[in-house]
């Protein structure tokens, strides 16, 4: 302790005199961690190391209902738009084949993912909204985990994403009268 100018012990001269790796460090305002809706730095995005599937896209089985059959179980090839503009959200699409055009879009924003469990239960899940739901079925307990773990993190970040686009909306100009 080092006494002040009027002899007494300074409890803070340690503090300030500490070497930098010893110093509390500050918060970085520039960091994913601390930022937050409405940032200068753009709207959250995918983390591409948090997917288990990569490029979050391949081939599942989707039900489908026939008026004759009931339930049947097709393979359709299923993928999460990755490679959007600011102002749009991510959105699950399934397709017939890999290069077809997109039979159905499921916008992931305010989305959950559900294991599901029956006979086959072990490999299928349930995404699903308040208005639209697909289910699927993966090859094995391994994909479905993979499936389910990777569109969890893509609604997470879809979920964010829209609050922050909706607080970065150009406002509107009102009617005058």
């Amino acid at each position: 302790d080092t006494p002040s100018s009027m002899g007494r012990r300074d409890p803070l001269a340690a503090n300030r005199s500490a070497p930098a790796s010893r110093a509390a460090p500050k918060a970085d305002k520039s960091s994913p961690a601390s930022s937050r809706a409405g940032s200068p730095r753009g709207p959250p995005a995918v983390d591409p190391a948090k997917l288990k599937i990569e490029n979050c896209r391949g081939p599942l089985k989707k039900t489908s209902k026939s008026r004759l059959s009931g339930r049947a179980w097709k393979k359709r090839w299923l993928r999460v738009r990755l490679d959007i503009n600011n102002n749009e959200n991510y959105a699950l699409t399934y397709h017939k084949k890999e290069h077809d055009d997109a039979r159905m879009t499921l916008a992931l924003a305010g989305c959950a993912v559900r294991e599901l469990e029956g006979a086959d239960g072990w490999r299928d899940f349930r995404v699903f909204d308040a208005h639209e739901a697909f289910e699927l079925r993966a090859a094995s307990t391994e994909e479905r985990r993979a499936w389910i773990d990777s569109l969890r993190h893509v609604i997470t970040v879809a979920d964010a994403r829209k609050r922050w686009i909706e607080a970065n909306a150009s406002p509107r100009p009102t009617a005058s009268p």
